[in-house]
């Protein structure tokens, strides 16, 4: 009786180290995945030769704005300060999607006169109807 008792103790161990042991590596396996989908992307700049800091997770390059710590202006402002001497563009994530964040003024004014077509493919373009809105419709930010 007590080798039956030690045997079905013993049993119960190993379920629930096998247990734990699954539980583990479903949670280790869940947050990999979650890592790799926050940062699939992050090599999008990189890969196209574009300069740019490098985004941190589930922030992207702004996380000032999103924790609510520094307003939108302040934000931009201290990128272009950090990248304007050296670049007329750099790379930035906006939590996960890439976008262009124009420096140079010369550039910009460029974009903005010669080549507006071309930049309406955004969250903002989208929301607005070009027929109704042609101006708002293109707007190329």
């Amino acid at each position: 009786r007590a080798g039956r008792n030690a045997r079905r103790s013993l049993s119960l161990t190993h379920t629930l180290i096998i247990s734990m042991i699954v539980t583990i590596s479903l949670l280790v396996s869940a947050a990999l995945a979650v890592y790799v989908y926050l940062t699939w992307n992050f090599n999008y700049w990189k890969q196209r030769n574009v300069p740019g800091p490098d985004p941190r997770p589930l922030l992207g390059n702004f996380p000032s704005l999103l924790l609510r710590h520094r307003t939108a202006m302040d934000e931009m402002g201290q990128m272009y300060s950090d990248y304007r001497a050296k670049f007329n563009f750099v790379g930035v994530f906006n939590i996960r999607q890439p976008r262009i964040f124009v420096t140079s003024p010369a550039l910009y004014r460029d974009i903005i006169t010669k080549h507006f077509r071309s930049f309406g493919d955004n969250e903002f373009a989208e929301m607005t109807d070009v027929e109704t809105d042609p101006l708002m419709g293109r707007n190329p930010f």
